[in-house]
């Protein structure tokens, strides 16, 4: 920490612990003239107060529990008696990769029973977008389109024990800035693909869809951050059952397992998205 003095005159400076309530023990204090500085190192954040030239001066600031200072922070005493503070940016990437992470299932039931013929393609649509919404586009009998959350943007967290005060906010902030155009393009993107079934038969269809990231860890002073930015998106895996090869009962017993409240029946309905 280093603390500057500006004011017109000599002053007294004390330095308290973050969660102090009673002001008459510090843990550091000194006097410093005009234009004068002093530094040195400290484990941990502090509240500070400022009197006028000695230990029963009069108060110029007070110290108060909703001001801490950081370590590292470069505080200046301004010549109106206000507290300016120097908060350098120095955070560093310390590791990052890029990772494929499951995110959300998607159950389809095609049904086809009662179509003729050998074979019906069917083209769905996916659009995929930052959002905490799920929401189902209209339905045709040869279209299907859904719109699948992808995240809620860049997440920031501090690593290990929450004590003290974090700078992920402010992390967060500077990420923005920088990764704002990876965001942007990973935001919203559609995906279209084709699916052939063979008419005369119900299919249930079962997606597990991916998202890609980036993720890593960002280190500001002396505290580790994790961050996970939206860098894409990846069709997963795609699993057919159908009633050739199976029960009723048992592709029911898919939509139950995958969390559907949607049921087979025998009434015929041509195509259904959930």
């Amino acid at each position: 920490m280093k603390i500057t003095n500006r004011y017109s005159g000599k002053v007294f400076w004390r330095l308290f612990n973050s969660t102090d309530s009673v002001y008459i023990t510090g843990l550091k204090e000194g006097k410093l003239n005009k234009n004068a500085s002093t530094s040195f190192h400290l484990p941990e954040h502090v509240q500070i107060e400022f009197k006028h030239k000695w230990l029963w001066g009069g108060f110029i600031k007070k110290a108060n529990r909703k001001n801490l200072y950081h370590p590292e922070d470069e505080i200046t005493l301004t010549d109106k008696g206000s507290i300016s503070v120097h908060r350098p940016y120095e955070s560093r990437v310390m590791s990052e990769e890029f990772v494929t992470a499951d995110y959300g299932t998607s159950i389809h039931i095609v049904d086809l029973r009662e179509v003729s013929g050998e074979e019906t393609t069917l083209k769905r649509t996916i659009t995929w977008e930052v959002s905490n919404a799920v929401t189902s586009a209209e339905q045709t009998t040869q279209t299907q389109s859904s719109t699948h959350s992808f995240g809620i943007g860049i997440n920031v967290k501090k690593k290990g024990k929450s004590g003290g005060v974090g700078y992920s906010a402010e992390i967060k902030d500077e990420l923005v800035k920088t990764e704002s155009k990876t965001v942007t393009e990973a935001s919203k993107k559609t995906h279209s693909e084709e699916y052939t079934f063979t008419n005369g038969l119900v299919t249930v269809v079962k997606g597990v869809w991916a998202g890609q990231y980036k993720t890593g860890v960002i280190r500001k002073y002396n505290a580790d951050y994790d961050y996970v930015i939206p860098v894409g998106y990846t069709l997963g895996t795609i699993e057919m059952y159908d009633d050739g090869s199976m029960s009723i009962d048992e592709l029911n017993e898919i939509l139950e397992k995958a969390g559907s409240d949607k049921r087979i029946t025998a009434e015929t309905e041509t195509v259904m998205l959930m």
